[in-house]
C-alpha cells in the first residue's frame, strides 16, 4: 500500500512539468508540425541522457560553509561518529548553513552504485544544541541517508522541492495544485520522518531525543524573530548586518519568555497540510523541557565570529542579489534612528512561530 501511494505521489509531482511539453507539443500540432515536435523531443530525452552520463560521478554540493576535520575537530567528531554507528561510510561534505536546521543531502548514485550523500546542518543549531543533542539531531538524517524505502524518500525529496517552489512567485498559478499535491502526499511525508524519529530514538534513547527536537525548535524560533525583526527589515534598507549572532543573543538574553512562549504556541499548534514532519508535541514526547541558562551549547566550534560572518554573506546572497551595505551591529545601533529603529532590540511583539 505504502508502495503504490508513494509511486501515485511521485507521479503527481510530475504532472505540471509534463503537462507543459504536452501543450507545446498540441501547439505544434495543431500548426501542422507533429514532426518537429517529435524531433524536438527526442533531442531533449537524448540532452537529458548525456547530461545524466556526464553528471553521474558528481558530489553533493550544498550553498554555505563546508567544513573539515581540520578546521573543526569536535564538530567533525561528533558527526563522524555517529555516522559510523548509523553505517554510512562516507560523507561527500558537511556543510553549516545560515539558519537554525539539519539536512540530509541526497545525490544521484556513481558507477559503482553508491549513492552520494552529505549532511547541512544550520549554524545556530550547532551552536545551542550540545553534542548529545546535536547527535540525536545527526541520528535522524542518518536514518534518512539509510531509509531502504527507496521510494517513500525520493517523494520526501519531491515534497520538499514542493515547499520551496511555494515561494517563488512564478508558481502562483499552480499554487492551488502543489497545495494539494503537499495534502494529499503528507501521510507518506509523515511516515518517512517518523522513520528516522525512531532511529534516532534507538541510537540515542528517547529522552535525549525528545529533548534535543525542543532544542532544535528554540533554535528555529530563535532564527525566526531574528530575520523578521531585525534581517529582513534592514535588508528592505539595503542594510546587510555583517553577523547574526549578536542579534541571536540578544533576542535570547533579553526576551526568553517570548521564546518560550513561541516554543509552547508551536507545541500546541494544530498540524497543517504543508507540513513535512509531526507536530512537535508528538516529537517531543507530549513533555515540555526548560529552556537553558545560555544560547551556546558546550560544543566548541573554532572560529565563530568568521563562521557567522561568512554564512550570514551567504544567506544574504542567496535571498537578496542587490548591492548592499554591510555595517556591523554598533553601527547600526549608532544610526539606529536614521535607519528607523526606535530600539534595538525592539520591544516585545507578538510571538513568532517558525513555518
Amino acid at each position: 500500500m505504502l508502495h503504490r501511494s508513494c509511486l501515485i505521489g511521485i507521479a503527481l509531482s510530475y504532472l505540471p512539468t509534463l503537462a507543459w511539453p504536452a501543450a507545446i507539443g498540441a501547439c505544434f500540432a495543431w500548426a501542422g508540425a507533429a514532426g518537429t515536435a517529435f524531433w524536438l523531443l527526442i533531442a531533449a530525452l537524448v540532452g537529458y541522457a548525456w547530461m545524466l552520463a556526464v553528471y553521474r560521478g558528481a558530489r553533493v554540493q550544498h550553498r554555505g560553509v563546508k567544513v573539515m576535520r581540520k578546521d573543526q575537530p569536535e564538530l567533525m567528531a561528533v558527526v563522524e561518529g555517529v555516522m559510523q554507528r548509523a553505517g554510512i561510510g562516507r560523507l561527500d561534505g558537511v556543510w553549516l548553513a545560515p539558519d537554525a536546521g539539519a539536512w540530509a543531502l541526497i545525490g544521484r548514485r556513481d558507477w559503482l552504485w553508491r549513492r552520494h550523500v552529505g549532511v547541512a546542518l544550520g549554524l545556530l543549531t550547532v551552536a545551542h544544541l550540545s553534542a548529545d543533542e546535536l547527535g540525536a539531531i545527526l541520528a535522524h538524517e542518518a536514518g534518512h541517508l539509510t531509509d531502504r524505502r527507496a521510494l517513500r524518500l525520493f517523494l520526501s525529496h519531491r515534497r520538499r522541492m514542493v515547499l520551496r517552489k511555494l515561494e517563488w512567485r512564478t508558481t502562483r498559478p499552480l499554487r492551488w495544485y502543489w497545495t494539494w499535491f503537499l495534502k494529499m502526499t503528507r501521510e507518506q511525508g509523515l511516515d518517512s520522518e517518523r522513520h528516522a524519529d525512531a532511529v534516532a530514538t534507538q541510537m540515542y534513547g528517547a529522552d535525549l531525543a525528545e529533548r534535543a527536537q525542543q532544542r532544535f525548535a528554540e533554535a528555529s524560533v530563535v532564527h525566526a524573530i531574528v530575520m523578521q525583526r531585525f534581517i529582513r527589515p534592514l535588508w528592505d534598507r539595503r542594510i546587510a548586518p555583517a553577523t547574526f549572532f549578536e542579534a541571536y543573543e540578544a533576542v535570547w538574553d533579553r526576551t526568553p519568555q517570548r521564546v518560550a512562549a513561541a516554543v509552547t504556541a508551536w507545541m500546541q499548534s494544530p498540524e497543517q497540510p504543508r507540513d513535512t514532519h509531526p507536530g512537535l508535541a508528538q516529537r517531543c514526547g507530549g513533555r515540555s523541557f526548560p529552556l537553558p541558562p545560555s544560547l551556546r551549547g558546550d560544543l566548541p566550534l573554532a572560529g565563530l565570529q568568521e563562521l557567522d560572518r561568512r554564512c550570514a554573506a551567504s544567506l544574504r546572497q542567496r535571498e537578496r542579489r542587490y548591492p548592499m551595505k554591510t555595517m556591523t551591529w554598533t553601527e547600526i545601533r549608532a544610526e539606529r534612528e536614521k535607519l528607523g529603529l526606535v530600539r534595538w532590540p525592539p520591544p516585545q511583539e507578538a510571538d513568532v512561530t517558525p513555518a
